[in-house]
């Protein structure tokens, strides 16, 4: 690995600084978001007990729907009271769904001052309505149970000869023939629809305190006969409605003293149904021409996000809470969850405090609340300091990678000069870059100059041991020719003539090959001076320089 690839890789611990502060951020948004659940829950509660003290001064506030064995009807809060006329366009609740008796057959039910309003889709492709009074068919026709508290349960009949507005008739199980004999306080419209048709009708909330039951019974011609089949809500073995459940005055009123603007409270029956809701969520909008988000504060919302699910209502569009982390409240615990909402994910918080007795669970408070998806951004102080922690770092890793490339240059600098350092004719160049520099790579290239010296120095001496080889061997070579002279001069004897000549000959070849190479010669000398000792026994070759040159000067 490269020194600036290890550089790098130190300097990437200074990445530890920030991921230490996102954690400790990540703890405190922990802890925030405690806090704010711990005051919601706080708030609920307060409520929940308020409620229950009301509860045993009129036990009448919280009916048992669980208790009813038919499907429970629920009446959405209208905003007014709606014409009577068949259709469902006035009731500006378009987002509320229905009950379906089944797949063909759906009632929408809803209520505002002292009355419900039912309204109820029919699928028919054969209309058929009653011919006279008396006479069968009796037509399609509409069954409503109502149960009170006080008195028998009422069973009334809604039926017309032709569309437009009509009396509830009494009935009676199962032929639910119509009676002639008619509640006034009861009056609907019938309208045909594209798919068969609508009826829209109104009810005293008194005549159905208890539980109220939708049938809707379809005649159909059969041959020559007709065919008759009943959808209903209630129960078809007990004939038991369902409850009808709706928002109730007083708990509203209650929950009013408590409301706070931003606050939103929902009380809620044993099943999850509401009984009252007040206030209302203020998400917070983008304000056109306000200041947008800086980078660093949409690079915090992207690293603390949260998956937090999508805020959908919590499932009252039915008017009947589906989620499944709040209805433990339901079962007596507390429950808290976090939604996000809006084109900016802004967070939804909802709490859930159980409304109890020492019996039973009467229902629970649920109340919501628009936040900041992460509170740590609300505060500026800490917000700056993240954001100089994140510029301090990315600050500290460029400072240490551009350092790392400044002292890779320089290495690869020196290593690019130390492959140069010999040039083509054998000469040494010292002078290495960097030597000025007072770190380690200035010490190492001051050292490499020093040893590049001393090698040219000794390749210096290697270049000049040639020639002054050649002059030390000069020496004792003309020494020897000497000596042959005088040896010549000296010796008559016939004999020693041939050795005397070779000693020439090996003398003169001798000093050839001293011009030459001046290493060799050096064995040459020796020879010589051995074939000498063997000719000449009392010659002394041994003595030194000196005293041979004052003897040679002698003879």
């Amino acid at each position: 690995m490269s020194l600036r690839l290890q550089l790098l890789a130190f300097g990437l611990l200074t990445l530890f600084l920030p991921w230490a502060g996102l954690k400790f951020v990540k703890e405190m948004e922990g802890s925030l978001r405690s806090g704010l659940e711990s005051s919601l829950e706080a708030s609920a509660e307060t409520v929940a007990t308020a409620l229950e003290n009301q509860w045993y001064a009129a036990q009448t506030m919280f009916l048992d729907s669980t208790r009813a064995s038919g499907r429970t009807i629920y009446g959405h809060a209208l905003p007014s009271a709606p014409y009577i006329d068949g259709l469902r366009d006035d009731w500006r609740t378009s987002e509320i769904e229905g009950l379906s008796l089944d797949s063909a057959h759906t009632v929408w039910a809803g209520a505002s001052g002292r009355f419900a309003y039912l309204f109820v889709a029919a699928e028919d492709d054969e209309l058929i309505y009653q011919r006279s009074p008396g006479q069968t068919p009796h037509g399609d026709r509409i069954v409503l149970l109502l149960k009170r508290e006080a008195g028998p349960p009422l069973w009334l009949l809604l039926l017309t000869g032709a569309p437009g507005t009509f009396r509830a008739q009494l009935t009676a199980p199962v032929a639910f023939e119509p009676s002639g004999r008619f509640e006034d306080r009861v009056v609907g419209a019938w309208r045909e629809t594209r798919d068969g048709f609508a009826v829209e009708v109104r009810i005293p909330l008194s005549l159905i305190d208890a539980g109220l039951g939708v049938a809707v019974v379809d005649v159909d011609s059969d041959g020559g006969g007709y065919r008759v089949e009943t959808v209903s809500s209630w129960d078809v073995s007990t004939l038991e409605p369902g409850a009808f459940v709706y928002e109730r005055e007083p708990i509203q009123q209650s929950l009013s003293q408590f409301t706070r603007p931003g606050d939103r409270f929902r009380v809620l029956d044993a099943a999850g149904w509401v009984l009252a809701d007040t206030g209302g969520i203020d998400v917070p909008e983008d304000v056109p021409g306000g200041q947008p988000a800086s980078l660093t504060e949409r690079f915090f919302r992207y690293t603390l996000r949260r998956n937090d699910p999508v805020y959908t209502g919590l499932g009252f569009a039915t008017g009947r809470l589906a989620d499944s982390t709040l209805l433990q409240a339901l079962e007596g615990r507390r429950a808290v969850a976090w939604y996000r909402s809006g084109p900016e994910s802004d967070a939804i918080v909802a709490a859930a405090v159980p409304i109890r007795t020492p019996e039973r669970v009467l229902g629970a408070v649920l109340l919501e609340q628009a936040s900041d998806p992460i509170l740590t951004l609300s505060n500026q102080a800490l917000l700056r300091l993240m954001t100089l922690t994140v510029i301090v770092s990315v600050v500290a890793a460029a400072g240490l990678l551009a350092y790392a490339s400044f002292l890779s240059f320089r290495v690869r600098r020196l290593a690019r000069a130390a492959e140069t350092v010999l040039g083509p004719k054998g000469e040494i160049n010292t002078a290495l870059p960097g030597r000025a520099a007072r770190d380690e790579i200035g010490g190492l290239a001051r050292s490499f100059t020093d040893l590049l010296a001393r090698l040219r120095e000794h390749t210096d001496y290697l270049r000049t041991l040639t020639s002054k080889l050649s002059h030390e061997l000069r020496t004792p070579l003309a020494i020897v020719s000497t000596s042959l002279d005088n040896l010549e001069a000296e010796v008559r004897d016939e004999s020693a003539q041939p050795y005397l000549s070779r000693l020439r000959d090996a003398n003169r070849a001798g000093d050839r090959r001293n011009r030459r190479r001046a290493v060799r010669p050096l064995g040459r000398g020796r020879e010589l001076r051995e074939r000498l000792r063997q000719c000449l026994p009392r010659a002394d070759f041994r003595q030194p320089r000196a005293r041979r040159g004052r003897r040679d000067r002698g003879l």
